[in-house]
Formats: structure tokens, C-alpha cells, sequence
């Protein structure tokens, strides 16, 4: 099964168990993230993980920042998390209920995470449940303890029913994502819209940039249309060559030792283009958990061409699927991204602590 299908499978199950309630809503979204990840859907992603977490956490805030700033540009990530809070704060908002029973005109905020507010409507509906009145009172104590479990059982109702139309403006909005979602993949539109985005802007800075690395993207993609054993190979030797290129532009060999982040001296020569790349990220990027993250991807990138390279030197070319090699194009092209933003100084690596 392709990725696509895959994708398409999880979002289709995933859209019946929100319809027919199979799943908590927090399940689901669980499952949305996932989508969104595959899918390389980093905006989606954003908002569908801020919906799982407690706003004030921010650990967990800033390492789900860490994840989105490498595919944007600084303008991007401050428009699009404007968007995102604006959203949050619309669908989060409900009315504040006083100990005298009065409603207030302004509203509150709900900050916890989705799964959070599942616990907490669970809670107050077996506090209803649990509000009884002792038999066997007097007329006058039977009539203010009776007064006061209704009053009870009014507030603790009124916060489920609040909270419930906050998961239900939560629930729409992921609802939308899938059928959205399903849409696109039925259509054969694979990548969310940022990737789109992306490719247009790496397509115009490379040609800019470093002509020679378009050449060879645009090879990349016409051996993967070929579909053979030996046309991934040379896929993949394109897009090592690719990075190389990109390498070339940004960091040209040393002709003298260079000391990297560990302090270490190291020959940086024409080989060793993904050393270069790293050594790069470690000049020019902001020291930060996205900064972090991207150099990572830069070693895991190349490690895993390097490996599949060797598989198809080696003359066992059916060992290596389709996927696999769709997989490295597809993120040879998001780092491409990341690495030309970097260079214009327009990445929003480093916006986490934003």
C-alpha cells in the first residue's frame, strides 16, 4: 500500500469514528496529528497539537514550535500563529459563572487540553449524579438542602454544557480538517499546501541561487516517475548530488581545519558535503531547539541516503522501495526550504522563545 493509501485509510477511519462518537475527541485528534505529520501538513499540525496541550505548558509549547519553524519564513510564522491563537481563543471562550449563580458578560478562556476537558465534563456529570438529599428530614431543612442540591447541580451542569460547546467548536473544526484532508488525497493532491508553497519558493531561489541543484530536482522527479528498480537508484544519487550542489553554494570546502559546534577540528573537503551543510546550520542558525532539530534532520537526511546509496551500489535495487525513495525526495526538497530560508536570513528557526 502506497503512502497516500495509507494516509487516505487513516483519515477515512479516523472520519467515521468522530461521526458515529467510536472515539473521544481527543483520540481523534491524536489520529489528525499523525495525518498532519505524514503529510508533511505543518500548519494543521500546529493548531491540532495546541488543541492537546495545556497552553501554560512551555515545554511542550516550544517543542512544538521547534518542529514548525524550519518550514517557515519569519513573516509566515508570525501570520500564521496570530491566525492560530485568534482561532484558539474564539472557539476556547465560554461564560463565567459567580458562587451567587450570575453569569458574567465576560468570558473566560479555556487553556487545558482537549483530553483535559473530557476529564473534567466527566467529573462534574458524576458530581450531578452524586448531589443527593438525606430522607427523612424536616419540612424547612428538607426545602434548603433540596434548594442548595439544585443550585449545585445548576452549576456543575452549566460548566459541563460550557465546556461541551467548547469541545463542539473543536470538533467542527477538526471535522473540517479531515473532510479537507480526504478531499485532497481522493484528488490526488498528496502534500498539504505548505509544500506547495515551499516548492515554488525553493524552485525560484535555487535557480537563483545554484541553477546546477534545480537540474537536478527536476531529475529527481523525472526518475521517479519512471518507477524502476535502477531509476529510484538514480534518484537517490540525485538527490545526494542535489545536496551536494546546495552544499557547494552555501559552504564552499575549507581549505584549513574548521571547529565545529563540539569544538573539534575537522576537514571540511568537497566529500563531505552534509559536514559542510551542518557546519553551516551551526554559523548561521540561531542557537535553538529548532536550530537543533534542523541539523539533526540535516544527518539523519544524509545518513539515510548514504545507506540506501550503498544498497543500490551494491546491485540490490528491489531491496529499495518506492516509498523509501519518495520519502528522501520529498525531504531533500523540505530541507532545501529550510537551508535557502536560512541563507536569506528570513527562517523562523529560533521563534520559539517568541
Amino acid at each position: 500500500m502506497s503512502l497516500s493509501d495509507n494516509v487516505l485509510d487513516l483519515v477515512t477511519n479516523t472520519l467515521d469514528a468522530l461521526e458515529t462518537n467510536r472515539l473521544a475527541l481527543s483520540d481523534v485528534i491524536r489520529r489528525c496529528c499523525r495525518i498532519a505529520r505524514l503529510r508533511n501538513d505543518y500548519l494543521s499540525l500546529w493548531w491540532l497539537e495546541y488543541e492537546m496541550i495545556e497552553i501554560s505548558d512551555s515545554n511542550r509549547t516550544t517543542a512544538l514550535v521547534a518542529e514548525i519553524a524550519p518550514n517557515l519564513t519569519k513573516e509566515e510564522f508570525l501570520r500564521h500563529k496570530a491566525k492560530i491563537v485568534e482561532h484558539w481563543i474564539e472557539e476556547r471562550s465560554c461564560c463565567v459563572l459567580h458562587d451567587n449563580g450570575e453569569i458574567n458578560n465576560e468570558k473566560q478562556v479555556i487553556t487545558t487540553g482537549v483530553g483535559q476537558i473530557e476529564v473534567t465534563i466527566s467529573h462534574l456529570q458524576q458530581e450531578v449524579a452524586d448531589i443527593t438529599v438525606p430522607e427523612g428530614l424536616n419540612p424547612v431543612d428538607l426545602y434548603f438542602r433540596s434548594k442548595g442540591a439544585n443550585d449545585l447541580r445548576w452549576k456543575a451542569r452549566f460548566s459541563a454544557t460550557q465546556l461541551a460547546d467548547v469541545l463542539e467548536k473543536i470538533r467542527q473544526r477538526v471535522f473540517s480538517f479531515l473532510s479537507h484532508t480526504e478531499k485532497q488525497l481522493l484528488y490526488g493532491q498528496l502534500h498539504a499546501d505548505i509544500f506547495e508553497r515551499n516548492r515554488r519558493y525553493v524552485d525560484l531561489k535555487l535557480g537563483q541561487l545554484c541553477p546546477d541543484a534545480l537540474e537536478k530536482f527536476i531529475e529527481v522527479y523525472r526518475r521517479l516517475q519512471e518507477n524502476t528498480p535502477e531509476s529510484r537508484a538514480q534518484a537517490l544519487t540525485s538527490c545526494r548530488r542535489l545536496l551536494k550542489s546546495l552544499a557547494d553554494s552555501l559552504y564552499p570546502p575549507a581549505d584549513r581545519p574548521v571547529i565545529g559546534a563540539d569544538g573539534k577540528s575537522r576537514e571540511l573537503t568537497d566529500a563531505k558535503y552534509i559536514a559542510r551543510l551542518w557546519q553551516y546550520m551551526y554559523e548561521h542558525a540561531p542557537r535553538s531547539k529548532s536550530g537543533e532539530l534542523m541539523k539533526t534532520q540535516v544527518q539523519y537526511l544524509g545518513a539515510r541516503l548514504d545507506s540506501l546509496y550503498d544498497l543500490a551500489c551494491k546491485g540490490v535495487h528491489a531491496e529499495i522501495s518506492e516509498f523509501e525513495v519518495n520519502q528522501c525526495a520529498i525531504q531533500t526538497y523540505l530541507l532545501a526550504g529550510d537551508l535557502l530560508r536560512l541563507s536569506e536570513g528570513i527562517s523562523a528557526i529560533g521563534m520559539e522563545s517568541e
